[in-house]
């Protein structure tokens, strides 16, 4: 009996310790998204509610809405901005630099996959210099692009071809490849192909720490193919769409018009925000469901990026209101327009 009762200690504190082990495992797994997570939930706090959307909605521009401001992490570009193209840039700035201090912040797991998704400022330059190019404007200064080397080639483009040979060595040079200026439509569409292919297959390698970052994905996959879908409805456009995404390929492609494509959504997650009214009204069906989205990923990817991906959702979103809500009060919109077209 003296002896048993060792041997029976000893066998429960070893089971003890094969339980400890995992959890203790696991605890220094979740460490490094534990800062992360805390820094973006603090600074999620300061976001604009319901309620001051509301009140936006409801004053004239441009004094009242800067007194609704006044009170918000935003006051000072409202303060400073009368014009809406400067408030705008504002505004982009705030959210780019926003961007910047997250991928800062991540686990080094996730900095990465969050530099591919914050790549979207640097797009937007380019996209930016072409429209310039061909309007045969002259070229404004770039903003918002992290690689300064590439910062410094880009802002001495004066031509399409210094363009090509700017972004040479990023991810999405092969889509200069034999195209001219007169190609604008089909490279700006491919650049935003390529951005979204490029963070998706991040998320491949990362495997379930970017769990998140993949049910975010395949929605902004979706947005790209139903924008994608409506210029096919237009015109032909020689460009393919990403499998990826929740709404089948084969359905968005046998679509021929407006009615048809209600049918197919008719019979996805976004039916219950979707509306043919204008294809703002469409595009609004993804961001509102984003919304949505960012509550569950946070509640689902927890201990992981769930928090993280949800505070840049809820960001963009708040970035995007802003510029609606400011641009209608300009050009005198009523208030139950501008409350319609909040996410």
């Amino acid at each position: 009996m003296d002896i048993i009762a060792p041997i029976v200690v000893g066998l429960a504190s070893l089971g003890a310790l094969a339980v400890i082990i995992p959890t203790i495992g696991q605890s220094m797994k979740m460490q490094p998204y534990l800062y992360a997570n805390t820094r973006t939930s603090a600074r999620s706090g300061f976001m604009l509610k319901e309620k001051d959307y509301q009140e936006m909605a409801q004053v004239s521009y441009p004094k009242e809405l800067f007194g609704v401001m006044e009170n918000t992490q935003y006051k000072d570009i409202y303060a400073r901005h009368n014009e809406f193209k400067d408030l705008s840039k504002a505004l982009e700035k705030n959210l780019f630099e926003t961007f910047e201090w997250v991928e800062e912040i991540s686990p080094k797991k996730l900095q990465k996959l969050v530099n591919l998704i914050n790549r979207k400022f640097e797009i937007k330059e380019v996209k930016k210099i072409l429209n310039h190019l061909k309007n045969q404007e002259d070229l404004t200064e770039i903003d918002f692009v992290s690689d300064s080397f590439l910062k410094i080639k880009l802002q001495e483009v004066r031509s399409f071809q210094d363009l090509t040979n700017a972004v040479s060595e990023t991810f999405y040079a092969d889509i200069f490849s034999d195209k001219t200026i007169e190609d604008l439509p089909m490279i700006n569409t491919s650049l935003d192909k390529k951005w979204l292919e490029e963070v998706w297959a991040e998320t491949n390698k990362i495997g379930d720490p970017a769990g998140a970052v993949r049910d975010y994905w395949m929605t902004m996959i979706d947005l790209f193919n139903t924008r994608l879908a409506l210029r096919k409805l237009e015109k032909e456009i020689n460009v393919e769409f990403i499998v990826e995404g929740n709404v089948p390929i084969k359905d968005l492609e046998s679509a021929s018009d407006l009615n048809q494509l209600e049918c197919v959504f008719e019979k996805t997650c976004y039916k219950e925000h979707f509306s043919k009214e204008s294809f703002l009204d469409i595009e609004n069906c993804f961001f509102k469901y984003l919304r949505k989205l960012g509550y569950e990923l946070n509640a689902k990817f927890t201990l992981t990026s769930g928090p993280i991906i949800q505070f840049m959702i809820e960001k963009e979103l708040e970035i995007r209101n802003l510029n609606v809500i400011t641009k209608l009060k300009l050009n005198n919109f009523p208030k139950e327009k501008v409350e319609k077209l909040v996410v």
